[in-house]
């Protein structure tokens, strides 16, 4: 039985990457935590398993987590190791202080955001690192309509566009510093190239769904300023 959501497509399309950034910002955080090599990785809602692949050429000894069971399934054909657990329960499968760097991308803005983060933190190492990189709202956005952009795109796809609540970059700032992180590196997600227009392209991220779907129909897009694509490197204190 195939889901009928954007998780479903992205298993039947077997491709990775399909985040905001794509391989450019996987990229971009794989540098910024090669000072951590070698050691251990857990990479979170791994998807299909593509960057974890890559992950382990670069020597990290990688754990992928994936709730879905067709994209673990995808993961597990790549040889890899893939827990069944999300952010939120990620302490409870993963021994406290055994990590040395947990990589998210297009995750953490799905979880409870705290509850995720406090897990995070128990699992790694003082002085590990958390990278990753998410669609963050934007001081624009109105919100009285964040939350059912975020509701109406659950709805559509099984997946939100960002947080249900209009966290801006300074606010997931405050709730990582309350965690017990410190954010060492961000910046905009990069662009990884032009791409031929296709289904995999449109899916690049919920909120190019969303919109596609949206015009379709007559009705009224999320405006471009309202969301921004960051990435980030946070250490465990």
């Amino acid at each position: 039985m195939r889901d009928n959501n954007y998780v479903g497509w992205m298993a039947a399309l077997g491709r990775g990457d399909q985040h905001p950034g794509g391989a450019a910002a996987s990229e971009l955080l794989s540098t910024w935590i090669d000072p951590w090599l070698p050691g251990s990785l857990v990479e979170l809602g791994a998807g299909i398993g593509a960057n974890a692949a890559r992950l382990r050429t670069r020597g990290w000894t990688v754990t992928a987590v994936e709730p879905n069971p067709r994209l673990r399934r995808q993961g597990a054909s790549r040889g890899l190791r893939v827990l069944d657990c999300s952010a939120e329960s990620l302490a409870g499968i993963v021994r406290p202080g055994s990590v040395d760097v947990v990589v998210a991308e297009s995750v953490l803005a799905l979880t409870d955001l705290p509850r995720a983060l406090a897990s995070v933190a128990t699992v790694l190492r003082p002085g590990g690192a958390l990278a990753f990189c998410d669609l963050v709202w934007t001081e624009h956005a109105d919100p009285a309509r964040v939350r059912e952009v975020h509701d109406d795109s659950l709805a559509r796809f099984g997946i939100p566009v960002a947080t249900r609540e209009r966290l801006t970059w300074a606010d997931w700032n405050h709730v990582l510093s309350l965690a017990g992180f410190d954010v060492r590196s961000d910046a905009p997600a990069p662009t990884d190239g032009v791409r031929a227009p296709g289904l995999s392209h449109r899916l690049r991220s919920p909120l190019a769904s969303l919109r596609i779907h949206r015009s379709h129909r007559g009705q009224l897009n999320v405006p471009g300023d309202w969301l921004e694509a960051r990435c980030a490197l946070a250490v465990r204190l």
